[in-house]
């Protein structure tokens, strides 16, 4: 069996570097993926999102709050296959889908004036469908 998730959305934060117990690199994201509704209106689905070893250095390198990204991965379910579930400090149910990101491109919103450096530039593509 296989699954593949691809979501195109903004960095509602800054992305966090950490270390797992054994020793291995991670970065740690939130992406908002924003649908129209029509009318004016939106829905706005909220990622967790993991990427380890290189592809969470990239992001850490690279991207920054509000940066427009591209992420290919799977989901990660809880200990019954479900999104993770939560009451959040107001009393409310809440739930998010974590996703292990496999790929992640940066489309805009790069660190460093805007600029890519020259190992994100190589990385980068072209995405100008998706928008």
């Amino acid at each position: 069996m296989y699954q593949q998730i691809t979501i195109i959305g903004n960095l509602g934060r800054d992305p966090e570097s950490k270390q797992s117990r054994s020793g291995k690199s991670y970065a740690q994201v939130s992406i908002a993926a924003s649908r129209s509704l029509g009318q004016g209106q939106k829905e706005t689905t909220w990622f967790s999102v993991t990427a380890f070893e290189k592809t969470g250095q990239y992001l850490c390198n690279y991207a920054m709050k509000g940066s427009l990204v591209m992420v290919t991965g799977r989901l990660q379910g809880d200990q019954n296959g479900g999104p993770r579930i939560w009451t959040d400090n107001s009393g409310s149910p809440r739930a998010s889908f974590e996703v292990i990101a496999t790929d992640v491109k940066i489309l805009n919103g790069f660190k460093n004036d805007g600029q890519p450096k020259a190992a994100a530039a190589a990385e980068q593509q072209s995405f100008e469908q998706y928008y």
